[in-house]
């Protein structure tokens, strides 16, 4: 119950790491270069996307906070943004402003192979399942019951927005496993 306690209650922890700062600084950027590129074809020509963008009917997005599990308390997420349209109904919105590219090709590290996203034959991007990010967006997924995730990736010199599906498969097996560890540990 006390290691619970010290998770959940509020503390004034600042963390001032240039990664941190970073991060926090530009994803604002980041969340609006998305909404205007996916509610206006110009804004498109005028930035660098490494993947098709997709323009929303009646695109709308919102900050979100932690989102909790209805059904099981013990599964949060924090997605970046709720986003919704007409044409693609509700998803959630994850932004990555990865500070190592913060001066360097993103397109460069995704063709090195050492990236957490991909690209398969037909220039197609991908985020890699086996990433810890991939769990991230399918919790954030499950948690509010959305049909998508669209995954964006954000540098100085270009970007890459990923539409993430739900798969089921792999989100049920890795919560049945936290399942087991929640219930031990309540005993």
């Amino acid at each position: 119950v006390s290691l619970i306690l010290n998770i959940s209650v509020e503390k004034n922890i600042q963390i001032k790491g240039p990664a941190i700062k970073w991060g926090r600084e530009i994803e604002v950027n980041a969340l609006n270069l998305y909404k205007r590129i996916h509610s206006d074809s110009n804004a498109v020509s005028n930035s660098k996307p490494l993947s098709n963008i997709f323009i929303h009917q009646n695109l709308k997005v919102e900050k979100l906070g932690l989102c909790i599990d209805y059904e099981n308390s013990w599964y949060a997420a924090s997605p970046d943004g709720a986003v919704y349209c007409t044409c693609c109904g509700h998803g959630v919105l994850e932004i990555k402003c990865p500070f190592i590219l913060k001066d360097k090709s993103l397109r460069g590290d995704i063709i090195k192979d050492n990236f957490y996203v991909g690209v398969n034959m037909g220039g197609n991007y991908f985020l890699k399942k086996e990433h810890q990010y991939f769990f991230q967006v399918q919790l954030e997924m499950r948690v509010t019951g959305v049909s998508y995730c669209d995954f964006m990736v954000w540098t100085p010199i270009e970007f890459v927005v990923l539409r993430i599906e739900p798969d089921t498969t792999f989100i049920e097996n890795v919560l049945n496993k936290c399942d087991v560890f929640w219930f031990i540990l309540r005993e």
